[in-house]
């Protein structure tokens, strides 16, 4: 499997580096208006929600590459399992993610750092929603790119995506806003957020969620030609 995940880093290494370079360029420009500190932690949020769902998109363009030189039907003539394959996939996602996630924190951080601001977690929150979002998807479309292919899922998840992104912005219009809000204005610290009920709930649910896409990819996958 390692070889598989590194043969799919080194197809996207140049995606992923311009896309880090950008969102590195981009935040230094939100953080260098002259807002509110309220203004500054909302725009800090939206970009980080921007950054990780961003970078884990190139993660979903891993499939591409293989349809168009036919990688797969020299992958199938090689002793490695089909759960190998399937679950190499699955990893590359979450190492993505975890690159995005870790590229903002360090952002956040060296922000807070430089002009010696309390070290809150309110700025993490567009972390948070993003990676919520990215889990859930992720678990849905890998399962459709395996069973009826990467059109199909891409449409699934862009329609996904703008659901959940427009249902958001409805509730912040309607005044509704979410559980993750309500929770941060009662815990002091990040570990303590996630420590919550609710939050713990969430993150079972998504490795279940993930399990149960696993269980099926790895039934539906045909791995043999016509």
């Amino acid at each position: 499997m390692k070889g598989l995940v590194y043969r799919d880093i080194l197809i996207n290494k140049k995606s992923l580096l311009l896309a880090i370079i950008f969102m590195v360029y981009l935040f230094k420009v939100i953080t260098d208006q002259e807002v509110s500190n309220d203004e500054q932690v909302l725009m800090i949020n939206l970009y980080t929600f921007i950054a990780v769902i961003f970078i884990y998109a190139i993660a979903e363009y891993v499939f591409k590459p293989d349809k168009v030189s036919k990688w797969e039907r020299f992958l199938y003539a090689t002793p490695i399992s089909k759960k190998t394959l399937v679950g190499e996939k699955y990893l590359f996602d979450y190492i993505f993610i975890s690159i995005g996630i870790v590229l903002s924190v360090i952002l956040i951080f060296s922000y807070n750092v430089n002009l010696n601001n309390d070290m809150t977690y309110n700025e993490y929150l567009g972390i948070i929603y993003a990676v919520i979002i990215i889990l859930t998807n992720s678990a849905i479309h890998k399962l459709l790119v395996f069973k009826f292919g990467e059109k199909s899922a891409s449409i699934f998840s862009i329609l996904f995506v703008i659901i959940f992104i427009t249902l958001g912005i409805v509730a912040l219009l309607l005044n509704k806003t979410n559980w993750l809000v309500d929770i941060s204005l009662n815990t002091d610290y990040l570990v303590k957020f996630f420590l919550s009920k609710k939050m713990i709930f969430v993150m079972v649910i998504s490795v279940i969620l993930h399990g149960i896409s696993y269980f099926i990819s790895e039934r539906v996958y045909d791995t043999h030609f016509d």
